[in-house]
């Protein structure tokens, strides 16, 4: 998800979803003059590998706890 100064004027947002039991999300957040567009571009990629990496690990983190 993106947030381009729409709920806040001079902010910029990026989110993605961190698949686990409960769902949650981590988010970035910038002003808009430190976040250009190209730059909102690269986090949100970045944003969306990180919380793939967390789901991931949580994943892993429950299945060895399931065979311990």
């Amino acid at each position: 998800a993106a947030d381009d100064e729409e709920y806040l004027a001079g902010v910029r947002a990026v989110a993605a979803p961190v698949r686990t039991s409960p769902v949650s999300a981590i988010w970035v957040v910038g002003l808009a003059a430190g976040m250009s567009a190209g730059k909102m571009d690269q986090i949100a990629i970045l944003t969306v590998e990180a919380a793939g990496g967390i789901s991931r690990s949580v994943e892993e983190g429950a299945k060895c706890r399931a065979s311990a």
